[in-house]
């Protein structure tokens, strides 16, 4: 068996242990191993994880938890689901948490994409929000580099 396949039949497995999804993913996370946690991401999204994640954070209770994954997945290389879910979440509510979580991030390498994102998108409410997003994440690169995720302010409607 490859090395590659035992990864991945081990990220399949730790995907699907529920009520240690967070422990899992920071275990992981300290390894410093960037191709286990993208496999372990990779399996938490195939299992519905993420999306139960996302879902979580209109959750007052397991917003905190919720979003402290997401960060970690993010920074983990989840950016496209959570571009996603930026734009089209059924639930207002998750939208704008998601746009919270990543004007929050500091992840500057999502500027290109948001910046992609707001040109082509056609609800006026929207682009407000992915300029928001893309107004913090600019003055958290001429700031430095982030320490800590810390709770954000609500964007402008």
């Amino acid at each position: 068996m490859s090395p590659g396949c035992f990864q991945s039949r081990s990220a399949a497995a730790l995907a699907r242990l529920e009520g240690h999804q967070e422990e899992i993913l920071q275990l992981a996370i300290r390894t410093g191993d960037r191709s286990a946690l993208q496999a372990l991401i990779s399996e938490m999204q195939r299992a519905g994880a993420m999306l139960e994640l996302l879902e979580a954070l209109a959750a007052p209770a397991k917003r905190e938890s919720s979003e402290r994954m997401l960060l970690a997945a993010l920074r983990a290389g989840a950016q496209r689901m959570l571009l996603d879910a930026l734009v089209r979440h059924r639930s207002w509510r998750v939208r704008l948490r998601v746009a919270r979580l990543l004007a929050a991030s500091g992840e500057i390498a999502l500027v290109p994409q948001l910046e992609l994102l707001e040109t082509t998108e056609r609800l006026p409410r929207q682009r407000r929000i992915l300029r928001w997003v893309l107004s913090r994440l600019r003055e958290a690169q001429a700031a430095g580099p982030p320490t800590e995720l810390t709770p954000a302010t609500s964007p402008a409607s």
